[in-house]
C-alpha cells in the first residue's frame, strides 16, 4: 500500500507542476502579445513597453531552461526583475 503511494504522489505532483508552469507559460504569451499589441495600435513604443516584452522574454527563456536543466533560476531573475520595474514606475 505505502508503495503505491510512493509511485503515485510524484506522477501527481510531476503533473500538477507541469500543468501550472503551462498555465504560467500561456499567461506570458498573452501578455506579451498584449503588449505588442498596444504598442502597435499606439504606434509607438516606449520604455516601458520594451522592459515588460524583455520581462516576458526572460520569463519563456526561464522555463525553457527549467525544461532542460531542472532547476528554477529564480535569484537572477528576481534581480533583474525588481530593477527594471523601479525604472519602469520612475518613468511612469
Amino acid at each position: 500500500m505505502i508503495q503505491q503511494h510512493d509511485r503515485f504522489a510524484p506522477r501527481v505532483l510531476h503533473w500538477v507542476e507541469n500543468f501550472r508552469l503551462g498555465i504560467f507559460l500561456l499567461g506570458t504569451l498573452v501578455a506579451g502579445f498584449q503588449e505588442l499589441r498596444i504598442m502597435v495600435d499606439a504606434d509607438t513604443a516606449t520604455l516601458t513597453d520594451l522592459l515588460q516584452l524583455l520581462l516576458c522574454l526572460e520569463i519563456v527563456t526561464m522555463l525553457g531552461l527549467y525544461y532542460k536543466q531542472g532547476q528554477l533560476p529564480v535569484r537572477f531573475q528576481s534581480i533583474s526583475l525588481s530593477s527594471r520595474w523601479r525604472v519602469v514606475s520612475f518613468s511612469a
